[in-house]
């Protein structure tokens, strides 16, 4: 049994990593100082499709199975310093 990625899960996971890097740390210093959630953060996460991850293509989401699901989550907490905005995510897509 192989249980290597394929190249298209790991070239998700590197966009993923990417996007969270480039876009989701942004005044985090400023956002934990005054207790504030980042709906921007949030928008650009539903833009770039993660939360309709879980949802079926039928119901307009990828349909992402489990294991992209959990490489989605690793890429984020690799990516994005925000815990709180990663936190909410997960519970959204779970």
């Amino acid at each position: 049994m192989d249980f290597d990625l394929t190249e298209e899960q790991k070239a998700f996971r590197a966009s993923l990593i990417d996007f969270a890097t480039h876009q989701l740390n942004e005044g985090l210093v400023e956002r934990d100082e005054n207790h504030e959630f980042s709906h921007e953060s949030w928008k650009k996460c539903a833009e770039f499709g993660i939360q309709g991850l879980a949802i079926p293509e039928e119901y307009g989401g990828q349909g992402a199975n489990a294991l992209d699901m959990v490489l989605a989550m690793e890429a984020l907490g690799y990516g994005c310093r925000d815990n709180g905005l990663i936190f909410s995510l997960n519970a959204q897509m779970w």
